[in-house]
């Protein structure tokens, strides 16, 4: 069982300065095993944004779905 999938998303929007605005993205591919992915905000005093990092197939005897990996992370 060393099925290991990492992931990690995003919404596309963020909170800056209390206003909603889009998160823009651009994503590079390094080789198949690597993948980077810059996040860019505008200019703001103030910025929330909640994206989410996780491993898949953690639990065993679960089948792995995102909510069960997401609950596991909260």
């Amino acid at each position: 069982m060393d099925d290991y999938i990492g992931f990690f998303s995003w919404v596309g929007n963020a909170t800056i300065d209390g206003e909603e605005t889009p998160v823009l993205t651009n994503p590079e591919d390094i080789d198949d095993e690597e993948q980077k992915i810059f996040l860019n905000y505008q200019h703001g005093e103030i910025i929330i944004h909640d994206p989410k990092i996780g491993v898949t197939n953690i639990i065993n005897g679960l089948e792995p779905t995102n909510n069960i990996v997401l609950n596991c992370l909260l």
